[in-house]
C-alpha cells in the first residue's frame, strides 16, 4: 500500500501520527510528529519549521525552512486498532522551496545521481557494535526488547537487519544488508536514532562510542561498498585505484569518517594492532567489484561518510584504462593518519577535492562545528587531571 492509498484510511483515524524524520549536520535524526490528517498540505507545501530545530542553520535566511518528505522512504511504523502510526524521511528546504544547501542527505544523492549517469551502481552495507548496560542483572539478560527494537527498525527502514550477541557479554553487533546508498545511509541513520530513543526511554546506558571506557574493546565497525554496472566493466582496476586513492585522502576522510575525541583512541588502537584499512574483494580471476572499510565508526553522519568517499572514486573514473592485474588488495591502516580531532581538521581544511564535493556550506559547517568541540575538549579538565594531579 503506498502513501497516497493509505492516507485515505489513515487521515479517517483520529489517532493517526506521521513522523518527519530528518538529519542534523551530524547526521543525527530529528523527527516532527504531526496528525496524519495534514499529508495533503504536506504533499502540497511541505511542513514549515523553525530552522533553529537543525544544528548549523544559523544564518538569518535559514531561521525558516521546509522539511520535503522522500515519499519513497513512507513506512507505516505500527498500526493496531488504537493507535496508527507512520513515518517518512525528508529532505531540507529553505522558506522559499529552495534546497538547503547544508542537507547532507541532498548531497549523497547529488553525487548518487552523478554515478548513475556514468552507469556505475554503488550498494553499502555495514556492520557496528555498541555496548549495553542495563541498571540490574535481571534487565541486563533480559533482551526481549531489543527483539522488539529490532522488528520496528526493519519495518522502518524496509531493510533486513539482524543482531548478535558477541563473546563480550555487553558488546552486541548489528548487521544491516547490503542496499542502494540513500537507503543504506537512511538504514544506519534510523537504526542509530531508534536505538538511542528506546534507550533512553528505558533508562539504561548505551554506548556508540568507538572505546566507551578503558578496559572496554575498540568498537568493531565494516563498511561494504559494492559497484557493479557497464561502467565497471570500462574500468578493470577500479576497485584497487578506488581503494588506493581513498588512502591517499585518507587524513581527510578522517574528520568525517571519525568525528569524535574518542574516535581517535579507537584508531590508534587499531593501528597498533596492524588492523586493515580496506580489504578488496575479488573473485577468482574476475574483475573486483567490492571493497571493506574497517576505520569509520558508528558515530559518522553516514550520508556525509558516504558522499566523501565517493568523491574519491570520481577521478578514478577520469583517468585512463589500464588492462593490468593487480595483487595488491590489503593495506593497513596508514602510520600517516591524524592522532587528533584537531589533525584531522587540518587535513580536511587542505583537501580541495573533498571540500568541493560536499560544497561551500556543508563543508564550512561541518569543519566548524568540529574545531568548536575539539576547542572545547581542550579547555575542559578532565577526571584523569584530577585524579592525576588532586588525588590523595
Amino acid at each position: 500500500m503506498n502513501h497516497v492509498t493509505e492516507s485515505q484510511s489513515l487521515s479517517a483515524h483520529p489517532d493517526a501520527r506521521l513522523n518527519l524524520l530528518f538529519s542534523d549536520w551530524s547526521g543525527r535524526m530529528k523527527s516532527i510528529i504531526i496528525p496524519f490528517k495534514e499529508i495533503r498540505k504536506i504533499q502540497e507545501n511541505g511542513w514549515l519549521m523553525d530552522g533553529s530545530a537543525i544544528q548549523g542553520a544559523l544564518r538569518v535566511q535559514e531561521t525558516e525552512m521546509k522539511v520535503i518528505p522522500d515519499w519513497k522512504t513512507y513506512r507505516c511504523f505500527s498500526s493496531t486498532q488504537d493507535s496508527l502510526f507512520s513515518s517518512v524521511i525528508c529532505q531540507l528546504h529553505l522558506a522559499d522551496g529552495r534546497p538547503y544547501a547544508g542537507d547532507s542527505r541532498a548531497r549523497l544523492y547529488h553525487i548518487q545521481r552523478m554515478l548513475d549517469e556514468r552507469e556505475l551502481a554503488i550498494q553499502a552495507a555495514c556492520e557496528f557494535s555498541f555496548y549495553y548496560d542495563a541498571n540490574n542483572k535481571h534487565e541486563s539478560s533480559n533482551l526481549d526488547w531489543l527483539e522488539n527494537w529490532l522488528s520496528d527498525v526493519r519495518c522502518l527502514s524496509g531493510l533486513s537487519i539482524s543482531m548478535q550477541q558477541l563473546s563480550h557479554t555487553h558488546q552486541f553487533l548489528i548487521h544491516l544488508e547490503s542496499a542502494h546508498l540513500l537507503q543504506a545511509a537512511d538504514g544506519f541513520a534510523l537504526v542509530r536514532h531508534l536505538l538511542m530513543s528506546r534507550i533512553k526511554e528505558r533508562k539504561h546506558f548505551i554506548s556508540l562510542m568507538p572505546l566507551p571506557h578503558n578496559d572496554a574493546r575498540p568498537q568493531k565497525m565494516r563498511l561494504k561498498l559494492r559497484c557493479s554496472g557497464p561502467g565497471l566493466k570500462s574500468h578493470p582496476l577500479l576497485i584497487q585505484k578506488w581503494a588506493q586513492t581513498m588512502v591517499d585522502h585518507a587524513s581527510a576522510l578522517s574528520c568525517i569518517c571519525n568525528p569524535t575525541i574518542n574516535s581517535f583512541r579507537r584508531l590508534e588502537i587499531l593501528r597498533r594492532q596492524r588492523q586493515p584499512y580496506y580489504i578488496v574483494h575479488k573473485e577468482a580471476q574476475e574483475q573486483a567489484t567490492s571493497i571493506d572499510l574497517y576505520t569509520p565508526d558508528a558515530l559518522m553522519n553516514p550520508y556525509l561518510t558516504l558522499t566523501a568517499l565517493l568523491a574519491t572514486l570520481v577521478p578514478v573514473l577520469d583517468q585512463p584504462t589500464i588492462h593490468k592485474t593487480s595483487n595488491s588488495c590489503t593495506s593497513t591502516i596508514p602510520e600517516s593518519l591524524p592522532r587528533s580531532l584537531l589533525e584531522a581538521c587540518d587535513a580536511l581544511s587542505e583537501d580541495e577535492w573533498i571540500a568541493d564535493a560536499l560544497g561551500e556550506t556543508l563543508f564550512s559547517i561541518w569543519l566548524s562545528h568540529k574545531l568548536e568541540e575539539y576547542q572545547r575538549f581542550e579547555e575542559h579538565i578532565h577526571d584523569w587531571e584530577y585524579q592525576q594531579y588532586f588525588g590523595s
